[in-house]
């Protein structure tokens, strides 16, 4: 699936207005009954068109992407923008602790081991209810590697790229430990390819920060620091050492 995403937002198969996303998650509570597995992929397409016969064109295109669901497909439907994570809220529990990360890898990461994420995925205990990495597309705004770029949520992104994070959230420290070797695990297959880091899934310091606030946007911060704080009061990142 990722690599098919990969391929067609090269291709231009798949308009920039998609943005399609696969979650490896244990199975929502309402569903375990009726898939009969622990585990599941969960794939999603959120299209924001200019008409309804634009959108209905994008669905036919991710119609194409080979699968076996374990349900049948919902049919597209409108949503408003603040209702876009409703169907996701089953496995983001309130009031629960988080261990994150983010990264943003580069398309050109042709060699990126896809099958060590589902396999550290599927070798987690049943018990840890919920570990998930959302696998997801991020582009600049001609889909090209030029400068032409939008800033968004992740700052401005100068390549078009994949977005991995992995979540893992307990509500008993006992579980923590096994969730942070699945981190590691599916980390083990990113790190790599890292291009960009989300600033707010990683810790700031010396070896983060120049992929979390890249080319001009670390030189200014840099520079500002500088100037407004000589005498280094205040968490320097950039002198931090990694965790």
């Amino acid at each position: 699936m990722a690599e098919y995403i990969r391929a067609g937002r090269l291709s231009g198969e798949i308009s920039p207005k998609v943005e399609a996303s696969l979650v490896l998650a244990s199975t929502p509570p309402g569903l375990v009954e009726t898939v009969g597995v622990p585990k599941v992929c969960i794939v999603g397409f959120s299209c924001i068109a200019d008409s309804t016969r634009e959108c209905n064109s994008f669905v036919k295109t991710m119609e194409q992407i080979p699968s076996s669901p374990l349900l049948p497909y919902e049919p597209a439907a409108n949503f408003a923008f603040g209702s876009l994570c409703e169907p996701l809220k089953a496995i983001y529990p309130a009031g629960w602790y988080w261990v994150t990360t983010g990264h943003i890898l580069s398309h050109t990461s042709s060699n990126m081991d896809w099958w060590g994420i589902r396999d550290a995925f599927l070798q987690t205990p049943p018990g840890l209810t919920n570990t998930l990495t959302v696998i997801g597309c991020c582009i600049n705004d001609n889909n090209t590697n030029d400068e032409t770029i939008r800033d968004g949520a992740y700052g401005p992104v100068p390549f078009a790229g994949v977005i991995v994070g992995t979540f893992s959230v307990y509500q008993d420290e006992v579980d923590r430990p096994a969730l942070l070797r699945y981190q590691a695990a599916t980390n083990a297959c990113t790190e790599p390819h890292v291009q960009m880091y989300n600033v707010l899934e990683h810790a700031l310091n010396a070896e983060t920060f120049i992929k979390v606030f890249p080319g001009a946007t670390g030189v200014k911060l840099r520079a500002l620091r500088t100037k407004l704080d000589p005498s280094g009061v205040f968490f320097d990142p950039t002198r931090a050492r990694p965790w």
